[in-house]
């Protein structure tokens, strides 16, 4: 009998996986889209974990959701049209004019658990 696991575990896994191969580059790239709120959460505790135990993996974290935003991520790049809008750390690029601007609506961000942000629409 096959064991069955959820999206959310299965992304974990996957994770973990390639991390048994000592990486110097962890590509994700929207790990969280189909997840529920608690297998996000528990998926974000996973990368956040790996970010601070392994210095030595460089990880490319691709999303569209604010929230999804962990704040031990160096610096970013924002894109729009397959180019880059804006490059920095999350201070110079976590702004609500900048955010505006790139998702073309006026969005308000708003200070969430563990030093993320989230965006709402005004």
């Amino acid at each position: 009998k096959t064991k069955r696991y959820s999206l959310g575990m299965r992304q974990k896994l996957g994770i973990i996986q390639a991390v048994m191969n000592k990486p110097e580059l962890l590509i994700l790239d929207e790990p969280c889209v189909f997840l529920d709120p608690a297998g996000r959460e528990e998926l974000l505790k996973t990368v956040d974990s790996l970010a601070r135990t392994s210095p030595g993996i460089t990880i490319l974290f691709i999303t569209q959701r604010i929230s999804d935003l962990l704040p031990m991520f160096s610096s970013g790049l924002l894109l729009s049209e397959g180019r880059i809008f804006a490059r920095g750390n999350a201070e110079q690029l976590l702004t609500e004019e900048k955010l505006s601007r790139l998702f073309k609506i006026d969005l308000q961000l708003i200070d969430g658990k563990n030093g993320r942000k989230w965006s709402v629409c005004r």
